[in-house]
């Protein structure tokens, strides 16, 4: 017995649902796949992108600190002589990049600036001095942003102690532009809302190329596990940024200082030609 049209438009009708329902449903597995594929490359090229970035600002690290040695080693030799391998460490140096070579005295008082002549100024309560005062070892310390008091601009320092028979006898440090080093990362970025973080041993923030300026000078603290964990070398993550809240695909990598340098990408702008396509389709 042949079946009504009505029931054999009925069957088509659901066959026509179920083969719509599956479609969408291999289709929604599709994107997914597709995010979570897409999400995985960016972990690749963030991590990528700090080993590449870090291995930069190591390299320029080490150029400071040969040139902090080497005007230290000319100290006990007097004024002259450290005004002469100032010159000489500095001179391949921007000028932009470089704020001045400076020099306080076991007192914890200024006694040289490549900048010349300036007040006696107190500089004994300053962090990086307090820290290399109390090393035991001769480390190399780099601080957080702190503006200048005689340039007024915001500033790393890069330190080393003077010790004089293993006693401690001041500090050589060196105040880079915290400004021109960040928009030299800056240009780094893939992405407007990318970011390129250098974070320091414990997790201070030094140096940021995304609207650094707002947040240098407060006390900012990641706990990571390159923080929690000082062995790992590298790694990444998924979080909100604690400087900004936007989510972010962060890769890092240590230096061989023991930095830390943290590229993010931008999760929206990441999956934004994934959730067009889903949009399109």
């Amino acid at each position: 017995m042949p079946w009504p049209l009505n029931t054999i438009r009925a069957a088509i009708v659901v066959l026509t649902l179920f083969a719509l329902v599956f479609g969408w449903s291999d289709m929604l597995r599709s994107m997914d796949q597709t995010e979570a594929a897409t999400v995985e490359r960016a972990r690749h090229q963030a991590r990528g992108q700090a080993k590449a970035v870090g291995e930069l600002v190591q390299a320029r690290l080490d150029s400071l600190d040969l040139a902090i040695r080497s005007v230290r080693a000319a100290v006990s030799d007097g004024h002259a002589a450290i005004e002469r391998q100032t010159r000489l460490a500095l001179q391949d140096m921007p000028s932009n990049f470089v704020l001045q070579l400076f020099i306080i005295d076991h007192d914890g008082y200024l006694s040289y600036s490549s900048l010349g002549p300036s007040p006696r100024n107190y500089l004994g309560d300053r962090d990086y001095y307090a820290r290399l005062a109390d090393a035991e070892d001769d480390i190399l310390v780099v601080s957080e942003p702190v503006l200048g008091r005689l340039t007024q601009r915001w500033s790393i320092q890069v330190a080393r102690a003077i010790r004089d028979n293993g006693v401690f006898a001041g500090v050589v440090s060196i105040a880079v532009s915290v400004e021109t080093w960040a928009e030299t990362l800056a240009q780094l970025e893939p992405g407007r809302r990318d970011t390129l973080t250098l974070v320091g041993r414990d997790g201070e923030l030094l140096m940021r190329s995304l609207s650094g300026p707002e947040h240098y000078g407060k006390q900012l603290r990641l706990r990571r596990d390159f923080i929690d964990q000082p062995a790992l070398m590298e790694g990444d993550y998924l979080a909100e940024s604690v400087a900004d809240g936007v989510s972010r695909i962060f890769g890092w990598s240590r230096l061989s200082s023991g930095l830390v340098m943290v590229s993010g990408l931008a999760l929206d702008d990441v999956l934004a030609p994934v959730r067009k396509a889903r949009e399109q389709g």
